[in-house]
């Protein structure tokens, strides 16, 4: 398998498990013969096109074009590059995992809160644990607005499980009980899944046996 495809597998299988939206593949490369060529040319593939498109869950679609090492765009796929982008549409050339990652993240609006965080059961919504494993902590939507009005409202009995502190030297401190529930530990999960979040902002210090989970927060 060439570098390259290995590359691919790797970005959609991370996308899929992600639950970002929709990616596929358009598989133009390969050897045909002469007639086969030209029938896959009338039903419309087209040289030059992204090795993937992807449709992320906020309605944004990105092209995607994959490349390792020294290898190149062609001039097939630069003409390609510049259709869909005179279209206002967003064409991305990556050659790593991380890159890859990178480009989708900065693609998604993690910060668009969903209407609905917990169900009529109490167990978060699908929308709110995406939200929580993208959010990134900006200007217009900083930690202490996400952990002191946002994240009370999608924890299942906030009145006796959420306890945060008054911040000293620069540093608040909350306390998360998930009270042995099901979706409270679904919270927790999506939280830990955002390591941009735990290693830097919000980090988990500590926890106890029993759903007790101890974080310091740092909105710097």
């Amino acid at each position: 398998m060439k570098a390259e495809d290995n590359l691919q597998e790797a970005c959609v299988r991370w996308f899929k498990l992600s639950r970002l939206g929709v990616i596929f593949a358009v598989p133009n490369g390969g050897s045909r013969n002469v007639a086969e060529a030209v029938k896959l040319k009338r039903i419309g593939v087209t040289a030059g096109v992204s090795d993937l498109i992807a449709i992320l869950n906020n309605g944004k679609v990105l092209f995607i074009e994959l490349k390792v090492g020294r290898n190149k765009q062609t001039e097939l796929q630069k003409e390609f590059e510049r259709r869909i982008t005179e279209l206002g549409q967003t064409y991305i050339v990556v050659r790593s995992f991380d890159e890859f990652r990178q480009k989708i993240n900065e693609n998604i609006n993690p910060n668009h809160l969903p209407d609905v965080l917990l169900d009529v059961n109490g167990y978060p919504t699908e929308e709110w644990l995406q939200f929580i494993e993208n959010y990134q902590p900006d200007e217009s939507f900083p930690l202490h607005k996400f952990v002191s009005e946002i994240l009370p409202k999608g924890w299942y009995m906030a009145e006796w499980g959420f306890v945060l502190h008054r911040k000293y030297k620069g540093i608040c401190k909350l306390e998360l009980h998930t009270g042995g529930w099901g979706g409270n530990e679904l919270v927790i999960s999506a939280i830990k899944s955002n390591k941009n979040l735990t290693h830097y902002k919000m980090k988990l210090v500590s926890w106890k046996t029993g759903g007790h989970y101890y974080f310091e927060l740092h909105d710097n």
